[in-house]
């Protein structure tokens, strides 16, 4: 670890124009795969929910409820959340005087609802636009920030190793699987994961210290919008934006002269824009529910009871992180099941009888083998804590790795209390995972003095990334439910004809 040295910060000087094939050719991946391998299809595309744009039309009608009358017969019932009357529920809505709510926060809603209102478009559409709209931006601001990475901190590390890491962020499970299944909860955590990346970006720039005060308050500013972005999608990343804006407030304030009247100018920055959010979400509450704090978790109907426990912490630990996929001759080879039961768990693993082995699941470090270099700046930020103080490279570097250490934990902590594990909570946490194993990856090769040991060091990260991008498209393929299959059969058949490696099942 003595053989890592991090440079002093300093501005970017190379065009980032070719960043835009990379995005090209992940948003291309995104249509293709949303479509079920049919895009020029428009009217045909596979919709698994329109809970974003039904409050979008409802937004657009002066209304903060979805336009959707509830059935009679559940307005006449004593109980309507009894699952008696489930025949008749918006699954996973809330119920609320006599109207439908959604508890997902209103900001892709309110995306949509302007989008729609600019483009004159009057018909219901699909959410998976949303989805695809916040993975590209993701996939964008990630690209700036794995850039800024390399230019200002690693400059020894080629371009070329830096695009296969850009391309596993963005093509790697789990998020091809929220794309290709793309509705109101994938939405909401798209939506939420931008906002995070975005703002974590604009944190990055604010700490570098190397602008002017000014321009050093505008990042924060912009850094602050994002954070509150990711809030008003999803409520449940506030611990993690409240914790990255403390990180980057120490951070931004540490070189500045006169530091509590930088703390105090730099906290108003980063601060307005997530308090503003904040009020105005509680406000949004006040005027459906007449309560601040109420979101509408109290009166979502459900199949299923929204409880957290402890209990269930361990099974989610290994289930995210450690839960393997079936390897198949069957293309797309890499196989999840919808129904895992009791032996998608190890035997030493204690289970809970109410645990629910119900959806897909695949651990990061099988499905996205980039992520086995997440431990190293973890490693070397520990090591190297001592010349923080001293030297000011330490300071981004452990900065860098803290923060993204809380992209990748914090924003993920309440669904490893939940009484099941879905790959799509994996989306909660997997970019400050990928973002952590980049710096590993970086990492890694400036500890190299040699360029050949590097240009091999760089060809096994690149090696580790292509496998992250084949493992991601493979499991988007299927998506929650046989995606390809289900909406482009024809398509499927072929493509298992063509490519399994044994004869395929009748």
């Amino acid at each position: 670890m003595s053989n890592v040295h991090p440079e002093l910060p300093r501005a970017p000087g190379q065009s980032r124009l070719w960043l835009l094939p990379l995005l090209l050719v992940v948003g291309l991946a995104y249509v293709y795969w949303s479509a079920a391998g049919r895009p020029g299809a428009w009217s045909e595309w596979p919709a698994y929910s329109t809970f974003f744009d039904l409050l979008a039309e409802g937004f657009r009608r002066g209304q903060l409820s979805l336009p959707i009358d509830p059935a009679p017969e559940l307005l006449a019932a004593a109980n309507p959340y009894d699952r008696a009357y489930g025949r008749y529920w918006l699954i996973d809505a809330t119920l609320h005087d006599g109207k439908w709510y959604l508890y997902w926060g209103p900001l892709p809603s309110l995306l949509q609802a302007l989008v729609k209102s600019l483009l004159q478009i009057d018909r219901l559409i699909g959410d998976q636009f949303l989805v695809i709209g916040f993975s590209l931006l993701s996939t964008w601001f990630g690209a700036q920030l794995i850039e800024d990475l390399r230019q200002r901190m690693f400059s020894s590390v080629p371009r070329w190793v830096s695009a296969f890491c850009i391309l596993a962020l963005g093509l790697g499970n789990p998020v091809m699987y929220l794309v290709s299944t793309a509705g109101q909860y994938q939405a909401a955590i798209a939506g939420g994961q931008t906002g995070l990346v975005a703002g974590m970006w604009c944190s990055f720039r604010a700490v570098q210290g190397v602008s002017a005060d000014a321009t050093r308050r505008r990042w924060l500013v912009l850094a602050g919008c994002g954070l509150g972005a990711a809030l008003a999608c999803r409520i449940s990343l506030g611990a993690a934006a409240v914790v990255i804006a403390a990180l980057t407030l120490i951070g931004a304030t540490w070189p500045c002269r006169g530091r509590w009247r930088a703390l105090l100018g730099n906290a108003c920055c980063i601060g307005a824009a997530p308090v503003l959010i904040g009020a105005g979400l509680l406000l949004y509450n006040w005027l459906r529910f007449g309560q601040w704090l109420e979101f509408g978790m109290k009166e979502q109907v459900s199949y299923f009871e929204f409880n957290l426990s402890p209990r269930y912490f361990l099974t989610n630990l290994w289930s995210y992180a450690l839960s393997p996929f079936e390897l198949s001759c069957r293309f797309p080879y890499a196989l999840q099941s919808m129904s895992r039961g009791p032996k998608a768990v190890p035997s030493w693993l204690p289970l809970d009888p109410e645990y629910l082995l119900l959806e897909p699941i695949s651990g990061f470090l099988y499905s996205a083998p980039i992520t086995w270099l997440c431990p190293v700046p973890l490693l070397v930020a520990a090591w190297h804590l001592r010349d923080a103080r001293r030297r000011e490279a330490w300071r981004s570097y452990i900065y860098c790795a803290l923060c993204f250490a809380v992209l990748g934990s914090l924003t993920g902590a309440l669904v490893l209390f939940v009484y099941a594990a879905t790959m799509r909570y994996l989306a909660d946490f997997i970019y400050g995972i990928f973002l952590l194993s980049v710096l590993g990856a970086f990492t890694c090769l400036a500890a190299l003095r040699s360029p050949r040991a590097r240009t091999l060091a760089g060809a096994g990260v690149a090696v580790l990334s292509s496998l992250t991008v084949l493992l991601g498209l493979l499991l988007g393929y299927q998506g929650y439910n046989e995606h390809f299959q289900r909406f482009n059969p024809a398509l499927d058949a072929r493509l298992v004809k063509a490519l399994s490696l044994c004869a395929p099942r009748r």
